[in-house]
């Protein structure tokens, strides 16, 4: 399931629903195996599905950081998986649950752009600032609109237009492969890519 997860959005990524559903399993097949008396596959479900988990925390820390407590570790590069970055320590210590945390984050709670120092290994790319349909296989189509998120970009931002405004429903999986061939000319508009935030 990694595996193929990773062919299908074309990269070392994996959605949230696919990672939720990977912890499940493996946490239902570690179960399973235990009551089987299976000790070998017990560990590995548990092993997999632990690391599921950290690649979640590893994202939740990455944008909010005071979520959980943690060290950093030193000899953590770039080049390693976000995860290996962060050394947890035990347990929520809040007394508070992370709904009540979350309910008062402030702006300067969160960390904006926690992927910005990561331009000597993975450059930025234009195309991601591509906004308009994309395909998903050959039955479905879904909206790619950056300009709602420009913040993550070091941008201000701005309030988007409307979905349906951006990308409006009468395109066609013809008029999208003519359209994603000329991506340069279906960038986010200047309007929202021309003020730089000042604070990350």
């Amino acid at each position: 399931m990694e595996d193929y997860e990773c062919r299908a959005i074309n990269g070392e990524y994996i959605q949230f629903s696919s990672l939720k559903e990977l912890y499940v399993n493996h946490l239902v097949a570690a179960t399973e195996s235990e009551e089987e008396g299976d000790g070998i596959f017990v560990e590995y479900n548990r092993g997999c599905a632990l690391r599921c988990w950290f690649m979640f925390l590893s994202w939740i820390i990455s944008y909010f950081h005071y979520i959980h407590n943690y060290d950093l570790d030193p000899s953590y590069t770039d080049t390693l998986p976000r995860s290996a970055r962060y050394v947890l320590q035990r347990g929520n210590k809040k007394v508070r649950p992370y709904r009540v945390d979350l309910d008062h984050t402030a702006h300067n709670d969160i960390q904006w752009t926690p992927f910005r120092d990561y331009g000597d290994v993975v450059p930025f790319d234009r195309i991601a600032l591509y906004s308009g349909w994309l395909a998903c296989g050959a039955n479905s189509m879904v909206r790619y609109l950056p300009e709602r998120c420009m913040r993550q970009f070091g941008r201000v931002q701005m309030i988007p237009r409307s979905p349906f405004e951006a990308t409006p429903d009468t395109v066609t999986y013809r008029d999208l492969a003519i359209i994603f061939e000329d991506w340069a000319h279906h960038l986010v508009s200047e309007e929202y890519r021309r003020m730089r935030a000042t604070q990350s």
